[in-house]
């Protein structure tokens, strides 16, 4: 597994142990329905992009999105 793959399971992982249920189903409903292309494309294509600090940016973005609608 690269290191990025590595860092994006730890963070979400993280986020899952420190977040109610209800709160991170929505936010990961939110990543992996509405910008997977995006996620997939940008992980698979520059994984060294993917570092943990990206990953809190685009959840923070991600949730704003949501709060937003």
């Amino acid at each position: 597994m690269s290191r990025a793959v590595l860092i994006w399971n730890k963070s979400l992982l993280i986020f899952i142990l420190n977040t109610p249920v209800s709160d991170a189903l929505y936010v990961l409903r939110s990543i992996f329905w509405i910008n997977m292309k995006e996620a997939k494309v940008r992980l698979l294509s520059h994984p060294e992009w993917m570092q943990e600090q990206d990953f809190m940016e685009d959840l923070s973005d991600a949730i704003n999105s949501e709060n937003d609608l």
